[in-house]
Parts: structure tokens; C-alpha cells; sequence
């Protein structure tokens, strides 16, 4: 059976029990060949779609699937209610798996390939965003849907989801994992876990220092070969250039580039004086 078909499936099983039930004992009449008919069709179309959901062993299967149903108008309409508490439950057991396939499928398709991962503090967090609103968004193109960042609803975890899953699943799917390093970051358990994680999973991470971070005191964790200033012009024109690499999106012109990389430098400033 086709998986984009299955609600079909069972709609149309509803929809045949509904007609045999409008023909059930039709004038009293117990060879009514309505009767008999559709019956027949809601029964052999409830086998087929509850067969394919579930296992052999169940009781209710056995009871439903081998039911007599050569007799006569009376008989099935016997039939069927001995059968219809069965019928209920395992309608209930398709459901309820229809219902798992989606929910999985949901999964699969959000957010199943970020382009970025963002490691940070949360208390970095009004850095992160002028980050991702002026150079992700505006400087190349991106959207909420290509970003996973725990601290926004836009682009962080969906109610219910487990956090430590969302963080694993995202970073194995992203395209690179961006380190947003300050002494927040070291001082934080979470970004430790991040930061480790990326390089259990073969992502290891490009660092991005924040303002007012000492290299000298943030130690082992920074690479200063390979680590951005985020408030130095110079680096985001270099991490521009890396980050479109690693992602595969067209380097935008300076025309475009450099008022986000102005606004966002202007916009940090004030951050910082406030």
C-alpha cells in the first residue's frame, strides 16, 4: 500500500461501513443483495488496510479477518456486530500508526538539513541574533529554515522536542557548525556539550569570537589560526567567503555584503554602549 495513500485507505473504509450500514437489513429482506454487497466490500477493504498494519498474531485480527461471511443478509448483519468492537479497536491501531508516520515524516522533513548550526550562550544571545539577522539573513540569503539556533522559536526546538536530540540531529545535519566563543561559552556545561559533540560527529566547528573575548584566557578551546572577530570588517569578509564555500550559496556582490556588514557593525556598537 502506498504510505501517501493510507488516509485514503481508511477513509474509504469508514466510507463502506457507512453504506453497508444504510443497506443493513433493507426491507427485512434477508437475501437483500445491497446488503450482502456492501458488506462484503467494507469487510474485504478493512482486512486489506488492517492486514497491512498489523501483526498476524493480533486477537482482534483473527477475529475480524476470519469471520463467516457467506450468509445471508441476517447473518452478516449478525456478523457484523459481533465483529464491530474488534473492528473499532484495530480502526483505532491504523489510526494511531497513520498518525506515528506523520509525526515521523514531520520530523524528517524539518529542519533535516540545516545549512548552520550556531553554538552560543544564551546569555550571548543579543549578539547571536543581530549575527543572524544582518549576515545569514540579509548579507547571504538565508532563511529561519536553513539556521538551527536553540535560542529563537524560529529557528530553535519545537515544543515537546527533546533539546539534546534537536542539538545531535542538527549538527550531524548541518552543512557547518558555527562556535560563537566568548567567556559565556566556556563558562557554559551546554556549549561545552556542543562544542564536543561537533567533533564527535566530524564537524568541527568554526569559531567565531565575540566581543571583549580574551584568546589568552579562553585556552584550548580556540584555535586562533582559524577563529573570526566578529566585530573586525576584515573577518566576516573572510568568514563571508567560507561560509558560502561550506554551504554552497553564491558569494553576494559587495554591493549587497557590505551594508549588512556595516549595519551589523553599527548595530554591535550599540550593543555594546547600551
Amino acid at each position: 500500500m502506498n504510505k501517501m495513500n493510507i488516509q485514503e485507505h481508511i477513509n474509504k473504509v469508514e466510507e463502506l461501513e457507512k453504506n453497508y450500514l444504510a443497506h443493513k437489513y433493507i426491507r427485512m429482506d434477508e437475501n437483500s443483495l445491497e446488503s450482502i454487497r456492501t458488506f462484503q466490500e467494507w469487510h474485504s477493504a478493512a482486512s486489506v488496510l488492517f492486514c497491512e498494519f498489523i501483526s498476524e498474531d493480533d486477537k482482534f485480527l483473527k477475529t475480524f479477518v476470519e469471520a463467516d461471511i457467506s450468509g445471508n443478509a441476517y447473518v452478516l448483519a449478525s456478523i457484523y456486530d459481533s465483529i464491530h468492537t474488534s473492528y473499532k479497536i484495530l480502526m483505532s491501531k491504523v489510526e494511531k500508526a497513520q498518525r506515528q508516520k506523520l509525526n515521523d515524516s514531520s520530523t524528517e522533513s524539518h529542519g533535516d538539513s540545516p545549512l548552520i548550526f550556531i553554538s552560543h550562550s544564551s546569555k550571548d544571545r543579543e549578539i547571536v541574533k543581530l549575527f543572524i539577522d544582518n549576515i545569514l539573513k540579509k548579507g547571504l540569503g538565508l532563511t529561519d529554515e536553513d539556521i538551527a539556533c536553540t535560542s529563537f522559536e524560529a529557528t530553535g526546538v519545537n515544543p515537546g522536542d527533546s533539546i539534546p536530540a534537536y542539538i545531535k540531529h542538527n549538527i550531524k545535519g548541518s552543512k557547518i557548525c558555527l562556535a560563537m566563543v566568548s567567556q559565556n561559552y566556556k563558562s557554559s556545561e551546554v556549549c561545552m556539550n556542543e562544542v564536543g559533540a561537533a567533533w564527535a560527529l566530524d564537524k568541527a566547528p568554526l569559531q567565531i569570537v565575540l566581543p571583549n573575548a580574551d584568546f589568552c584566557e579562553l585556552g584550548w578551546l580556540l584555535n586562533t589560526d582559524k577563529a573570526s572577530k566578529i566585530d573586525d570588517v576584515d573577518c566576516l569578509d573572510s568568514l563571508e567567503e567560507k561560509l558560502c564555500a561550506s554551504i554552497g550559496v553564491p558569494v553576494p556582490t559587495a554591493k549587497h555584503w557590505n551594508p549588512c556588514t556595516r549595519d551589523f557593525l553599527n548595530s554591535l556598537k550599540t550593543l555594546k554602549n547600551e
